[in-house]
């Protein structure tokens, strides 16, 4: 699935790279989309602050309901599917529940606008980064703050956790990527990338890292930072 500025969210055939369904958004540009671990439902957010839950299936939304006081741009999920985490513009960090959109809770997260959130393999831990540099460990549930990682000198821009639940990745605008021990909370090694990245994942192996970028994506050797393979013509 693929957020796009025109205010759709559009889902793509992997083997035929056609488009299967369109869905109007509505509300100006779609900022983040995410598929729930059903597969047959996803959620995106955008310009208006609304969040929407969409049936993959029969091209309708199935709710909607409150919204943040500014543009969502950071979207995720707990990873046993029972919970849709959003961020945005308002500094806030809302909870809702998949089934019916219905809002759980809300956080305000950060003094400054949410780019990212992500969650560890088990859930139990929940990242968040903003346009300050900072990034947030919160322990679930409960969403109990747990440490704020300073080290950026722009935006954090996108998270990733090491599949051993035992490293953090972090994108920045300051054209770096930084590496943060979960035990000791310090910034272990900070990547020159030169380049300013709009997402990071790390296969589960923990062995590849990839980063995407407007213009292309690249794999690297996530054990030692080495650059693999560059992937042009991402527009």
């Amino acid at each position: 699935a693929a957020a796009v500025t025109d205010g759709t969210v559009r889902i793509w055939d992997v083997e035929t790279e056609a488009i299967r369904r369109q869905y109007s958004h509505e509300e100006g540009a779609v900022l983040g989309v995410s598929m729930l671990p059903d597969g047959e439902h996803l959620v995106s957010g955008g310009m208006g602050g609304m969040l929407r839950l969409w049936d993959a299936r029969l091209d309708a939304i199935e709710r909607v309901d409150e919204r943040h006081a500014g543009p969502i741009y950071a979207l995720a999920y707990h990873p046993d599917g029972t919970m849709i985490v959003t961020g945005a513009t308002d500094g806030d960090i809302r909870f809702w529940e998949p089934e019916t959109a219905r809002s759980l809770d809300r956080i305000h997260g950060h003094d400054a606008r949410i780019f990212a959130l992500e969650f560890d393999r088990t859930g139990k831990l929940l990242a968040s980064a903003a346009s300050d540099g900072t990034i947030r460990l919160w322990s679930m549930p409960g969403c109990k703050l747990l440490e704020t990682l300073r080290g950026h000198g722009a935006t954090a821009s996108s998270l990733a956790f090491t599949p051993d639940g035992k490293r953090l990745l972090s994108s920045s605008w300051d054209r770096t990527i930084g590496i943060w021990d979960l035990e000791s909370f310090v910034k272990v090694e900070s990547l020159e990338v030169n380049q300013v990245f709009r997402a990071i994942d790390i296969d589960p192996s923990g062995k590849l890292l990839a980063t995407a970028s407007r213009e292309t994506i690249r794999l690297w050797n996530a054990m030692t930072g080495e650059l693999l393979e560059t992937l042009d013509g991402h527009g």
